[in-house]
């Protein structure tokens, strides 16, 4: 995976060990999560790519996640380009607990000026 254009913000986020980079189709399916999961959140990346949103966050997390995604869908149907997205979420854990990350995503447009993917970072915040 080519690292997405974005700022230093991202860009630094990207190079941290315990980065779990991710990218999602417009549609919303999980394409690619990095190994760094398994240690971070005591599951494979093939486990993952077929959670549920309610598998992956507690309720505000969840809540902060699908707004963002309503938003990027809104701005897909009017032919923008959606805004890049920030937030600190909590996350599973496989072994039940919650574990604070800092998430940023950036939508990666073709030249066509198409979005083509949604490319994230999620980091440990404890790791910052």
């Amino acid at each position: 995976m080519t690292q997405p254009e974005a700022g230093a913000e991202f860009q630094a986020l990207l190079s941290h060990p315990n980065a779990v980079v991710w990218t999602m189709s417009v549609g919303g399916e999980v394409t690619f999560i990095s190994p760094s999961i398994e240690r971070v959140r005591g599951i494979t990346p093939e486990e993952a790519m077929v959670q549920t949103p309610d598998q992956i966050h507690p309720p505000e997390s969840l809540k902060k996640s699908l707004t963002y995604f309503e938003s990027f869908s809104k701005s897909l149907i009017a032919g923008e380009v959606p805004e890049d997205f920030h937030a600190h979420l909590d996350y599973f854990h496989r072994n039940g607990s919650v574990i604070p990350f800092e998430v940023m995503a950036v939508p990666s447009v073709g030249e066509d000026g198409i979005v083509t993917e949604l490319r994230g970072v999620s980091v440990p915040r404890e790791d910052l």
